[in-house]
Order: structure tokens, then C-alpha cells, then sequence
């Protein structure tokens, strides 16, 4: 079984809280409700779109999901908790400036 969400950009107290604002200011940056959803993010300074995702150089940038895996409104919609908590769903990025040198890593798949 396959789990849905949605995925918000909020601020470092909303990511740490694993909770939307109260005031649902976070931008909504996709969805992912069938089994090979994708979510597509272009990096740039500004957005052609009013209301658009902006990054902008050496600023922290913040992407949860509160929603509990369940494909239904309730499930979508939850506002706290979800799988942010329960399976650490999060995201925490650093937008570097083009000169900077990007550090490398090896990732495998064992627990070492």
C-alpha cells in the first residue's frame, strides 16, 4: 500500500514542530497521491508566479508533510504530526551561492 501526502515549505519552528501555521501560511510545494507521483521543485531567486517558490542564496529552507499517508481528505489535510513525526518525512536544505564548492557524499544502502 502506498502512502499520499502533501508537502509544505514552512519555517524552522513549523519543521522542528512537525506542524502547518495556524494561519496555514506555508506554501504548498506538491502532492504525491498514487504510486509514482513526483514532485518537481526548480530552484531560482524569483518566480514568474505570484505567490511562487523562491530560494534564494545562503538561506535555510524548510519542506514537511503533515499528512498521516492516507489517501483522503482528513488523511491530506492533517495539520500536525503525520509523517513528519512518524517516519521523520522532512527536509532541511541550504540554497549555497554557485562558486561555493559543493562537498561530496557517498550514500549505499547498508547501515554501516
Amino acid at each position: 500500500m502506498s502512502e499520499a501526502s502533501i508537502i509544505h515549505r514552512v519555517d524552522r519552528t513549523h519543521a522542528d514542530l512537525c506542524e502547518l501555521p495556524k494561519d496555514r501560511q506555508s506554501t504548498t510545494v506538491g502532492d504525491c497521491r498514487r504510486p509514482g507521483d513526483t514532485i518537481l521543485v526548480t530552484f531560482r531567486a524569483y518566480s514568474p508566479v505570484p505567490g511562487g517558490l523562491e530560494f534564494h542564496v545562503d538561506k535555510e529552507y524548510f519542506f514537511i508533510t503533515t499528512s498521516t499517508g492516507e489517501n483522503t481528505e482528513s488523511g491530506l489535510l492533517n495539520p500536525a504530526g503525520g509523517l513528519c513525526s512518524s517516519r521523520n518525512m522532512k527536509l532541511r536544505f541550504t540554497v549555497l551561492r554557485k562558486s561555493h564548492p559543493i562537498p561530496q557524499h557517498s550514500f549505499s544502502g547498508d547501515n554501516e
